[in-house]
């Protein structure tokens, strides 16, 4: 089995080798299939990832929940760089470069979210597996935020589908989702 560092530094070639164009179409299928969704039509808040350049495109899904009235809200890492936060977002112009050089929200203008109130929540990661293993950059944030959420709350990767392996490394505090969405297929 390839280790955790030899499968991330492959898919961020990956990622990054693919060409703008080839990215917002595929990013394009998977809004779709988002969209489509029953645990996204039910949502009344979903907790998205603020995705970078080479990653699928949320900012679409971001603006397009705020025009259907839907609470969307974001993470933000706490001043220790140990921990994500939650915040709501009224317009996308509250993002700001945060701890990571990743856009978080501007906590001052932000409400924080309750995670009781999340109905669904949109995972980042850089590899995924059929039982719907997740490999993340390898700070454990959002591995030790799921493990806080409800279970019910579907935990859902929109992902490229050249980010579906074989299998990604688990252990034991790794959290599995519930759904992997990709241009080409959805893992239930």
């Amino acid at each position: 089995m390839v280790s955790k560092a030899g499968l991330r530094e492959h898919m961020r070639q990956r990622l990054r080798s693919q060409e703008p164009e080839e990215r917002r179409k595929r990013s394009l299928l998977i809004e779709e299939r988002f969209l489509q969704m029953d645990a996204y039509r039910k949502a009344r808040l979903v907790l998205y990832y603020v995705s970078m350049p080479q990653e699928v495109d949320t900012f679409r899904l971001m603006e397009s929940a705020l025009a259907q009235g839907k609470r969307v809200a974001v993470p933000a890492c706490d001043t220790a760089g140990t921990d994500l936060g939650v915040y709501e977002l009224s317009s996308l112009g509250q993002l700001r470069p945060g701890t990571l050089g990743i856009l978080e929200p501007e906590v001052s203008t932000c409400e924080a979210v309750v995670l009781a109130e999340i109905d669904l929540v949109v995972v980042p990661g850089l590899a995924y597996d059929l039982r719907k293993n997740r490999l993340g950059r390898g700070k454990g944030y959002y591995d030790r935020f799921l493990s806080r959420l409800p279970e019910s709350v579907p935990k859902v990767a929109l992902a490229f589908d050249f980010q579906i392996v074989d299998e990604v490394p688990v252990e034991d505090h790794d959290v599995p989702l519930d759904v992997v969405l990709t241009d080409r297929r959805k893992i239930r």
